[in-house]
Formats: structure tokens, sequence, C-alpha cells
């Protein structure tokens, strides 16, 4: 075989250039079955009639030959290969035989090098018997012939013909004789009142032999002491429910669930025991308890009892959430780099993770950081703080602080601060109404405009067009800041006054009139703002 594959791929490699040669052999195999065997092999014609013949026997000297007469290979041109095939048949069991290849054309013969095949033997007998019902379950039995080969066997039974299950596992072995073996085994765990599927199978070196298929009923179970199963217990908004099964088994039978927060339980609900009947599958039941402590684990089993005695499940445990976490949200430092948001989280024992949301409204819409910081699991307050850069000056915010654990979301008290204003001009220095100083580029949603009233005393009427609903918001080192909505398109009318310093200022300033620079932000409603400022004079 090896001989004919090289040869193969030389002239794959290297093709010949005469148009004809004695034929060329590929690869021999062969398929052994009990009493023959199938032999395969690959011819090359190169161009001129072949043909081929299989030689067989116990020895190389062969002495059998299959087809007779001999196959006919065609005449195909190389590179094209003829597969062939002959079937061996009347060989003696599990015995080595050896074969080859014989193929010839006008140019010669060609052989291929000795192969050797193992045949198996006949495939083993089998028969089975009636299911007895013993103690526990039922024995099946049978018996199995291996005919002379190596052989085991199964039991395979189940519910359906598909059956399922096998005993022994793995295969019992009987050995290699040529007389009746009895083999039997016994099922056990079997369902009461259930019909079963059985039969015997067979093993040798290539066959399966197998009974048909039998059957037997199992009988009904008798009254027995109760049994429970726990499961997992579900939420409730005011506690959990402690859920699971009881089985009666034919007998009145009554329950409860002990719990409490260890394995020693101390609690028994509901008191006392409730029925659940005396039927013959199990019954769900559950129980709801409250006023559990938080973040704290608790056990708990169902106990249930009938007149041929107790019947007890294992145990389910669970824990309970921690408390939401305490915040408290604390005054902004200012610095050189922007405003630092501060707070407080205490996580009362459950992992927990907080943010801080802001905004010019109190709607917020930003927050910081993006994704949730966390505080640990402890049971004390921890500090958190988060630097805010790049907010326009003079601009008043809200915010707060959020945190969540297991337990669920606490939300800080709203906060204000207002951003530094741009530095004071000199006072006396600016007389007149100055004109608005372009706003920065932003999207034609944010755009608006600012006009002044006349000025008195303390107080200035100033309007702002604005383009859509949302909310605008006026700040500047000597006024009281204010905000106005806008529902829509239109002019949004604010009252600014001198704060106390400012009132001062206004006394001092030169001609009694004091210029003061606002910066006025309008933020539309869906995101966005524009900013604008403008120098007016108090008089």
């Amino acid at each position: 075989m090896l001989l004919g594959a090289l040869a193969s791929l030389l002239l794959a490699a290297f093709p010949p250039t005469a148009s004809a040669f004695a034929p060329l052999l590929g690869p021999v195999s062969a398929t052994p079955a009990s009493g023959g065997a199938t032999l395969k092999a690959t011819i090359y014609p190169y161009g001129l009639d072949t043909h081929y013949r299989f030689e067989y026997g116990t020895t190389t000297a062969y002495g059998t030959s299959v087809p007779v007469p001999e196959g006919d290979a065609g005449s195909a041109a190389y590179p094209t290969a003829v597969q062939v095939q002959a079937t061996a048949s009347g060989l003696a069991a599990n015995t080595i035989y050896h074969y080859r290849l014989v193929a010839s054309n006008a140019d010669g013969p060609a052989t291929s090098a000795d192969a050797q095949f193992t045949t198996t033997g006949p495939m083993p007998t089998v028969s089975d018997e009636a299911a007895v019902e013993v103690s526990g379950g039922f024995e099946l039995k049978g018996s199995v012939n291996p005919n002379g080969s190596a052989t085991s066997y199964q039991f395979e039974y189940g519910t359906t013909t598909g059956y399922g299950s096998k005993i022994p596992v793995p295969e019992a072995s009987i050995g290699s004789g040529s007389a009746d073996v009895s083999v039997a085994q016994t099922v056990t765990g079997l369902l009461p009142s259930t019909t079963y599927h059985f039969r015997l199978a067979a093993r040798n070196a290539g066959n399966t032999a197998a009974t048909s298929d039998r059957t037997f009923l199992t009988p009904s179970a008798p009254p027995s002491a109760p049994s429970a199963e726990v499961n997992a217990p579900q939420a409730t908004p005011s506690g959990f429910k402690l859920k699971g099964a009881v089985n009666p088994n034919s007998l009145p039978t009554t329950y409860h669930f002990e719990f409490g927060t260890t394995t020693s339980y101390g609690a028994n609900l509901p008191e006392p025991d409730a029925p659940v009947g005396s039927g013959a599958s199990a019954v769900a039941v559950t129980q709801e308890v409250t006023g559990l402590l938080p973040n704290t684990t608790y056990h708990y089993r169902i106990a249930a009892s009938n007149s041929e005695g107790p019947g007890v499940s294992g145990d389910e445990a669970f824990t309970t959430p921690p408390p939401k976490p305490a915040v408290v949200s604390l005054p902004v430092s200012e610095g050189a780099e922007g405003s630092t948001l501060h707070g407080s989280v205490n996580p009362n024992g459950g992992a927990t993770a907080y943010h801080f949301e802001f905004g010019i409204t109190e709607a917020y819409g930003q927050s910081i950081p993006s994704s949730d910081v966390s505080v640990g699991s402890g049971t004390s307050s921890v500090p958190v703080s988060q630097l805010v850069k790049g907010l326009p000056p003079g601009v008043p915010y809200h915010y707060r602080l959020v945190a969540q654990n297991a337990g669920g979301i606490s939300v800080g008290e709203d906060q204000f601060f207002m951003t530094p204003p741009e530095p004071e001009p000199a006072l006396g220095g600016q007389r007149t109404i100055a004109s608005l100083v372009p706003p920065p580029l932003a999207p034609p949603s944010n755009a608006f405009m600012a006009r002044m009233h006349a000025e008195k005393g303390g107080k200035v009427a100033l309007s702002v067009s604005v383009p859509g609903p949302g909310v605008v918001a006026v700040s500047g080192r000597q006024i009281k800041a204010v905000r106005g909505d806008s529902a829509g398109a239109g002019v949004v009318s604010l009252v600014l006054k001198l704060t106390a310093a400012g009132k001062k200022a206004l006394k001092m300033a030169q001609g009694h009139k004091l210029p003061v620079k606002l910066t006025i932000v309008f933020q539309p409603i869906g995101g966005g703002s524009g900013t604008s400022y403008k120098t007016i004079v108090f008089k």
C-alpha cells in the first residue's frame, strides 16, 4: 500500500511523456465482515484497456482471486483514476487474510504490495425473558451466545422504546465461547405505576444483536412518610416568599417552614401546621416572611409529617438586601481648574457606587463621572468629590449626589452654586450701555438676543428673545442671579437687582453710574447652550 501511494505521488509530480504504460496501482483497502470482506483499490489505466483481480488467502501464496473472470478497469488516460472493488466471501471467522491487487494492460502487468485484514466472527445470539419483580425493583434476564468472538452485553430500558438507560455500565464481558451464557441485571429507582420498555443487546467486533422490545409495569407506591423539597425564594415588596413542595405520599399530611438566621432555625411558619391533603404527587407550598433584618442571611426548610412519620427537605438560604446608601450633598469649592462638587456616601453595608448630577436647572442633565465610582461596602460615611471643568463664568448651577446599592437608589438634596464671574472693569471707566459681545458658535437652536429696558436705582429690566423652549439664567458680580423659563419662542423678561455690595458700589461710582458685566446663558430643552455677555449701567 505504501509503495503504491508513493508511486502515485511521484507520477503526480513527474507525469509521463509517453502515451501509455503498464497500469499504475494506488492504495488498496479492505472492509472485513463476518465471513467475508470488501476489497477496494485505485488503478490508472494509462489509456489502454486494463483488467484487474484481487488475490487473497491465509498466506502470501494467496490462492483465490475475485472477480472471476477479471474485472474491466477501462482505458482512461492519465491522470484519470478508476476505483475498483470486489467481495471475498466464504471466509473463516476471526482469521488473518493476505491480499493484493493485480492489473494488466498491453504494456504489462502491475502488482500491489501485500496487505492484510482480519475477518470478524458471527454476531452473537441473544434471547430474553419476562421481567420479574423483586424487592426494590425488577430483574431483567436473558442469555447470550458469543459464537466464538469476544462479546459484551447490556440491558437497555426506559419509559419509551428510545430506552435511554443501560445496565450494567460499562458493558459486561461474557467471553468468546460458543455456548449460551445466562445474564441478569436488577434495575431500581423506578417510578411507581409506570410502564417500562427493555431489551437485551450484545456486541462483538463489528456486530450487534438485540432482542425485541418487552415491557413491564411497576406497582403503585405504598403510603409512606411525606417527602419535601425547597426552592429559591422570591423577593416581595415587603419581604420574601419562601417556596417549596410537599408530597403527602397518599396519607393526610401537614407541614410548616422552619425559618431563622442559622440552620437551627427557631421559628415555624405557619403555626400550627398547615394541611396539604393526602394525594400521591407534590403540592406547591409558599409562606411570606416580613420584618426581616437588612443585609442578613436567613435559612429555611420544610418539615412535613403524616401517620408514617416525618419528612424534611434540605436547607435553603437567602440574604436580604442592605439599606439604601445615605448621601449628603456638600457645598462646592472653587479652584483654578474649576468647580469641585463635594458630598459623602454611607454604603450601609452594601456594595455602593455614586455619581453627581448637575446642570443649570433642577433637571440637571449631566453626570460626572460618566461611570459610577465604587465607595465600597462599609458602614460609615465616605467623602466623595468630583472636579467639573470648563463651565461658563458667572452662571448658576444646580447639583446633587446620587448613590446606589442592592437596597436601592438614594438622592441627595439639591444644592446650588454659581461659577466665578469674569473680572470686573474699573469703576468709572464705563458710562454708557455697551452692545452685546458676540456669543461663541453654537447650534442655531441656541441663538438668542438680549435687550435692556430702563434702569433705575438698584433695579433694571432685561428682556431676552429666545428661539424656543428653554431656561435663561443671568448672573453678574454685582447683581443677584436670576433665571426665567420659556415655554416656546418669544421674549423672557427678567428684573435684575443689585446685591448689597452692588448698591454700595453704585453710591461710590462717579455720577451715580455703575457698569456691571452680565453673563447670559440660554439652555434649550434637549441639551446644548448658548452664552453671551452684556455690560449695563445702573443709575
